[in-house]
C-alpha cells in the first residue's frame, strides 16, 4: 500500500498486480520482498502542486515474516495444541504460492 505525503491529497493505493506496478512506476519490479519494494515511490498524481509523493507504508508485513510465523499460526499455539508444537517445531517445508506474486 502507498499513501501520499500529504494526506489530504488523496486516497492510498493498493497494487494488485506487478504489471499496475510497472504501469504507474515505470519499472517492473524484479523482486517483491522489502526492502526493493519499498525504493518504489512516484509523484501523487492528486497533488495540483506536484510536490507530494506515493510512498509505501513502511508497517506492512514482508512474507518472510508469515513463513517464519507458519509453525506457530497453522496450530494456533500457544493458546491451543501445545504437546503437538512441541513434537513438531520447526516447521519443515513452507511453500508460497506462485499466484501470490501476480
Amino acid at each position: 500500500m502507498w499513501v501520499p505525503d500529504d494526506l489530504k491529497l488523496s486516497a492510498d493505493d493498493v497494487y494488485g498486480s506487478v504489471a499496475v506496478l510497472e504501469r504507474d512506476f515505470g519499472v517492473l519490479p524484479n523482486d517483491l520482498h522489502r526492502p526493493g519494494i519499498d525504493e518504489l515511490t512516484r509523484p501523487n498524481a492528486d497533488d495540483p502542486k506536484g510536490e507530494s509523493m506515493m510512498r509505501r507504508v513502511p508497517e506492512l508485513l514482508d512474507c518472510r515474516f508469515e513463513s517464519g510465523a507458519m509453525t506457530y499460526v497453522q496450530v494456533h499455539f500457544p493458546f491451543e495444541h501445545k504437546e503437538w508444537f512441541e513434537h513438531h517445531c520447526p516447521g519443515d517445508f513452507i511453500v508460497e504460492y506462485n499466484g501470490q506474486r501476480c
